[in-house]
């Protein structure tokens, strides 16, 4: 319940911004512009702020550590719940999004 009140009041703080901007350049418009300001904002937050930083310097001692090996990247979606992941146990696998929150039974 806490994720999503989260979620929520970070689309609220976020949507009056959209919605201007879809009345001052249109809906297309201002589309094509959140990608580039999103990413604009994702690059300063992670250069010029200490725990960015700290952050990216965290994630290179990861660079290149199974270089030449194979891995495997798992999506999730609700087939993943029926799926047997024990047939990965040998692999380097890549979880993204909430794939934490599957259990490991």
């Amino acid at each position: 319940m806490g994720q999503q009140i989260v979620i929520r009041e970070d689309w609220e703080r976020f949507d009056w911004k959209r919605r201007l901007a879809a009345k001052i350049i249109g809906e297309t418009h201002a589309r094509s512009l959140a990608r580039p300001v999103t990413q604009a904002q994702a690059w300063l937050r992670y250069t010029a702020t200490p725990s960015g930083r700290a952050n990216r310097s965290f994630l290179r001692q990861f660079e290149n550590a199974h270089l030449g090996d194979r891995c495997v990247i798992i999506g999730n979606g609700p087939s993943l719940r029926n799926t047997d992941m024990t047939l990965l146990h040998d692999e380097y696998t890549f979880g993204l999004n909430r794939i934490y929150l599957m259990s490991r039974s």
